[in-house]
């Protein structure tokens, strides 16, 4: 079960802003909007509200909403799914038969655990069977070892890298592994805002690393100790199951990982190449 929320198929303001000449100002707005989740974690019971009434006003009149998109976790707890100009939940009405004489659901939602499969499809521990054709199975994710480096081996000096004795600089390089960047985007927001922020910082630490004509860079992280902090700020199972074998990180600072947008840009973008570069854990030879 997840929170499901409308949301409009193209942004509004992405629409309005660069037909008054304002190009160069309309993409950092949409993107500042995008940074709500961070609000929202902080007042969820309110949010919570929100998504409920705004999903009393697109499904059916009496559908259990309690029951089907209401989940024990707090939001953003987990992903929150969107639905671009509320299709899925347009779904949830009913339509007239080919014949005009009857109605009938053009789809439905079952919330319950699974107890077995059978012939005909699934077997619920309610005792409802559900039959199916086809059945997507979406649960059991298991992330890779060795973040970010997953399959692919690293060894520095002979050491070989292992992810958990490592330490994340600030979401985009590992501790002591030189001349080596990653991406990852936000979970609570477009995967890629975060992309061209890592891309910026990236390309500017090469420049400035050329300037300087240094030809290798590093992370070394000292005495920091890594602190209880969820990767990605989530609570989802696979990341709990994958929690053991993650790279550290502190909850603020440099060594954290942020979810987001607003910090993101004052800690990696909008910094001067002093302040970015030099007064930090990053050593340069």
């Amino acid at each position: 079960m997840k929170y499901i929320v409308f949301q409009q198929a193209q942004f509004m303001f992405a629409k309005t802003l660069p037909k008054v000449n304002l190009n160069e100002v309309a993409l950092p707005s949409c993107k500042l909007l995008t940074d709500h989740t961070r609000l929202a974690g902080r007042c969820v019971q309110v949010t919570k509200w929100i998504f409920a009434a705004q999903t009393k006003l697109l499904t059916p009149r009496g559908f259990d909403i309690a029951t089907h998109f209401t989940p024990k976790y707090n939001v953003w707890d987990e992903r929150v799914c969107v639905v671009p100009d509320a299709d899925f939940f347009r779904c949830l009405g009913t339509e007239k038969a080919t014949d005009a004489k009857e109605t009938r659901k053009r789809a439905e939602v079952v919330t319950d655990h699974i107890d077995k499969f059978t012939e005909a499809g699934i077997m619920l521990k309610s005792g409802h069977e559900l039959e199916a054709d086809l059945i997507v199975t979406a649960t059991g994710l298991n992330l890779l070892n060795n973040f970010p480096c997953n399959a692919m081996g690293i060894t520095v000096d002979g050491v070989p890298y292992d992810a958990p004795q490592a330490m994340v600089h600030r979401g985009v390089m590992i501790s002591d592994v030189p001349c080596m960047s990653f991406t990852v985007g936000y979970a609570n927001a477009s995967w890629t805002l975060r992309a061209d922020i890592i891309s910026s910082y990236v390309c500017r630490l090469l420049s400035y690393m050329d300037t300087k004509q240094y030809t290798s860079c590093v992370a070394e992280r000292g005495d920091t100790k890594p602190e209880d902090a969820s990767f990605l700020g989530l609570q989802s199972g696979y990341l709990r199951r994958a929690a053991a074998r993650m790279p550290g990180q502190t909850r603020t600072g440099e060594w954290a990982m942020d979810q987001s947008l607003a910090k993101d840009l004052l800690k990696l973008k909008l910094k001067r190449d002093a302040k970015l570069f030099e007064d930090c854990a990053l050593k340069f030879s």
